[in-house]
């Protein structure tokens, strides 16, 4: 019980975080030039999958509030739905940027359906503003946080992100040998 409790506060903290940077910047948030800062929070879902439940009901209820209405709620929150799975498979964090930046496509679209804007100019914008704030700031934050234990205890990483980290620390240990193996077979040829 305890642990379902946990799992919901976090979902929830989470989606009024997502909503309260996204509305607090509103100007920024919407528009074919948009960055929205509060995308970088799409990255806690590489860490756990309950965060995906927050990234989708935060972006739907930031999109209520979208001059688009409608149709930005049903582009806005497929696109993110498509990211955060996209995430979930991802075997680095470091990675986890493409998706939401890739996903851009879908409000790309939406502008140019709804506001006849050049399907190619409303990518390049939205993708970059995306791509800043989910790649230039968020990726570096979450790599550095992401050294923290604490972190990882407070964002309740699950078991899929530690397999992926110990896979990593088995990789390295890998190259090294066989770094050292291979030195020492040309030492040995000569």
């Amino acid at each position: 019980m305890r642990n379902r409790a946990v799992k919901l506060v976090r979902i929830a903290i989470i989606t009024a975080l997502y909503v309260a940077l996204s509305l607090a910047i509103a100007p920024l948030t919407f528009g074919l030039i948009q960055i929205r800062f509060s995308e970088m929070l799409v990255l806690l879902c590489f860490y756990n999958r309950d965060y995906c439940y927050s990234m989708i009901i935060g972006c739907f209820f930031v999109n209520l509030f979208s001059p688009l209405g409608w149709i930005d709620l049903l582009f806005g929150t497929l696109g993110t739905i498509i990211a955060v799975i996209a995430i979930r498979f991802l075997p680095r964090d470091y990675l986890a940027f493409i998706p939401p930046v890739l996903c851009t496509v879908f409000v790309a679209l939406e502008f140019n359906l709804v506001l006849h804007e050049p399907f190619w100019l409303s990518l390049a914008t939205i993708m970059a503003g995306e791509f800043i704030a989910v790649g230039i700031i968020g990726t570096p934050i979450f790599m550095l946080l992401s050294k923290r234990k604490e972190f990882l205890k407070m964002v309740g990483a699950d078991d899929r992100y530690f397999a992926i980290k110990e896979e990593i620390i088995r990789a390295k240990k890998y190259r090294k040998v066989l770094k050292e193996f291979r030195a020492e077979f040309k030492k040995d040829k000569k």
